[in-house]
């Protein structure tokens, strides 16, 4: 009888430390659950944040991009303004060349 009574004790004690080993298990789990939420969220944030930067640098290269073509066409006008200057220089000089001629 007291075999067996220290038998079912040691049961007891068994089956005891078997259920704190599943809540303890339970809890591991929830934590670990609790972790990974928190880290898909720092991850979530981290992402948003890194797109964001990237639309502003895309947004800056396109700016950039158009202040290059508004300046490349400013310069080939301004050289084109240049060019019809030139050419009614030259055509101003040609006819006081003329004028001289035919007044000679």
């Amino acid at each position: 009888a007291k075999a067996r009574s220290e038998g079912q004790e040691e049961m007891r004690r068994l089956e005891q430390r078997l259920s704190e080993a599943h809540a303890l298990e339970a809890k591991n789990k929830e934590e670990a659950i609790k972790w990974n939420k928190q880290l898909l969220e720092q991850a979530t944030q981290e992402g948003k944040h890194l797109k964001d930067e990237r639309d502003k640098a895309t947004d800056r290269m396109h700016a950039a991009a158009l202040q290059v073509r508004d300046l490349k066409r400013a310069q080939d006008r301004m050289a084109q303004e240049a060019r019809a200057s030139k050419a009614q220089a030259t055509l101003q000089a040609l006819g006081g060349f003329r004028k001289r001629l035919v007044d000679s």
